[in-house]
């Protein structure tokens, strides 16, 4: 213990300098911590200001999704038509679920990962798209769905068209230089 005040006798400043770093850097911690803000409130004005394109009746089909994620579709399936039409209004209402094109799978099991593919139909401009899905109620990093094509909107193929033709472009085309 002799020792020890005789070191900080000795070197009286620079204890004197580091206690009042440690007391300036504790100051200015306490007085930022109160004024952070969760980002979850910033959130709000954010989603308000997204376009999505409603599938009507399609939440109570979808099994396993919450409503975020079906808030996601409906929001990547109007950035889609939107592309398509070339500057013609996008609808916002009206597109269907076709009838008998649900189908979900246990992709999965360990990771509860669900595999959902549905064609979409939308009367009011003749055109269709195909949703395919993959979700899990696990987090992303244990479920291991980090990437960005969980969710793709594509073109339909020559099978799925129920209306006329037409010049449509998907994530995979452009990607593809098609």
């Amino acid at each position: 213990m002799k020792h020890f005040v005789q070191l900080v006798k000795q070197h009286r400043t620079l204890v004197i300098a580091s206690i009042g770093f440690v007391v300036m850097v504790g100051l200015v911690a306490w007085s930022w911590w109160p004024n952070v803000q969760p980002i979850e409130e910033d959130v709000p004005p954010v989603i308000a200001a997204i376009q999505t394109t409603t599938i009507d009746s399609g939440e109570a089909l979808v099994e396993n999704l919450p409503d975020s994620e079906w808030t996601l579709i409906e929001t990547v399936l109007y950035g889609v038509v939107q592309a398509n039409l070339g500057g013609q209004t996008t609808p916002t209402t009206g597109a269907v679920i076709r009838e008998g094109s649900y189908q979900q799978t246990l992709h999965d099991p360990g990771k509860q990962i669900f595999f959902t593919s549905f064609m979409v139909d939308i009367p009011t401009i003749k055109q269709s798209y195909h949703v395919e899905y993959y979700f899990s109620p696990l987090p992303n990093e244990l479920a291991g769905l980090g990437g960005d094509y969980n969710l793709l909107i594509l073109c339909p193929t020559a099978d799925e068209l129920i209306y006329e033709t037409f010049l449509c472009t998907d994530r995979m085309k452009q990607e593809q230089g098609r």
